[in-house]
């Protein structure tokens, strides 16, 4: 029996977010293996006599080590090239402007509420 058209955007909608997902996972995993590799001795023996029992601080960051922590977290370039699409926030203009220009529609939605912070 063959697939309805439907039925192949679902799977393949599946498969994007499967790799999305898988991704996602392996680049957290990595940054956590080079940031536990980066640690310096002094924040790991630290955190190793810390009262469990007290409330814990966070070490302050050395400052020779605050400016490439800095670098790593902060969105290099090429990094995000959504952040490079002029998107709309107007259905009405943005289904006109895909018309006009011939181009699909996409809209972006979250779960809880509007992906701006606009609930």
């Amino acid at each position: 029996m063959a697939m309805s058209h439907r039925t192949k955007l679902l799977w393949a909608s599946f498969a994007i977010g499967a790799v999305w997902a898988a991704c996602v996972s392996l680049s957290v995993a990595q940054e956590r293996r080079e940031v536990a590799a980066d640690d310096s001795p002094t924040v790991a023996a630290e955190a190793d006599q810390a009262d469990n029992s007290a409330p814990q601080r966070v070490a302050e960051i050395p400052a020779d080590d605050f400016a490439r922590l800095q670098a790593a977290v902060k969105p290099q370039k090429g990094e995000s090239p959504w952040r490079d699409v002029p998107w709309l926030t107007n259905i009405t203009e943005a289904r006109r402007r895909a018309l006009a220009e011939d181009k699909p529609l996409v809209i972006f939605t979250a779960a809880d509420g509007s992906p701006l912070a606009r609930t």
